[in-house]
């Protein structure tokens, strides 16, 4: 039921949905590119997030599978906040990458971006047989989901035994390749469900006025 209790900034519009495809799915996870946890959560031989989604796009060319970016619903244009200095931030930015425009261009529509949030996140995460991001809450989501999850970048959740860790493109790629071609699993016997119950029940502060 976690995604009844989202803040307006972090909900998913439901326009759309993903086509089929028959090979596997992979989904980047993006957060807002200026938010303090990717500035001072970022490690490696990525220094940026635009980085860790190229990586991503370069394996699901490589692994024959899909990619689909879920950029952050803050920075959509929808977004109503009244001072959206981040609006379509991470997309400009991929935009103007050379490297970003080489892979999505070779990998067609096995390359979706989902910059005006009309792909519901929890949908995207049950579709998919991995997901990556820098640090995202919405990874520990998608663990307690089940699936295996790539972390680029430094992590309360992470370092724990049931994330995959990757420091280069390189293990980006590594990782997800064990995920899809060789079946490795670190997250099972319920721990990351465990982890998300004990840290949201016991260590965060309750929303309220």
């Amino acid at each position: 039921s976690v995604d009844q209790h989202k803040s307006a900034e972090h909900l998913s519009r439901t326009a759309s949905a993903l086509p089929p495809f028959d090979g596997a799915t992979l989904v980047y996870l993006a957060q807002v590119s200026t938010d303090a946890a990717v500035l001072y959560g970022r490690r490696g031989s990525l220094p940026h997030q635009v980085d860790a989604i190229i990586a991503t796009a370069e394996a699901a060319e490589r692994l024959g599978a899909r990619v689909v970016v879920k950029l952050h619903p803050k920075e959509s244009p929808h977004n109503p906040n009244p001072e959206p200095y981040f609006r379509q931030l991470t997309l400009e930015w991929l935009q103007a990458d050379e490297r970003f425009a080489a892979v999505r261009a070779r990998l067609g529509e096995r390359c979706i971006v989902d910059a005006e949030n009309q792909l519901h996140t929890f949908d995207l995460i049950r579709q998919a047989q991995a997901c990556v991001t820098l640090n995202s809450q919405a990874g520990l989501e998608a663990l307690a989901l089940g699936r295996e999850v790539v972390l680029c970048g430094r992590s309360f959740f992470g370092s724990l035994g049931f994330t995959h860790e990757a420091h280069s493109a390189e293990e980006v790629q590594a990782a997800l390749a064990a995920i899809l071609r060789h079946g490795l699993r670190l997250n099972r016997e319920g721990e990351s469900q465990r982890f998300l119950h004990i840290f949201l029940r016991h260590y965060c502060v309750e929303k309220s006025e």
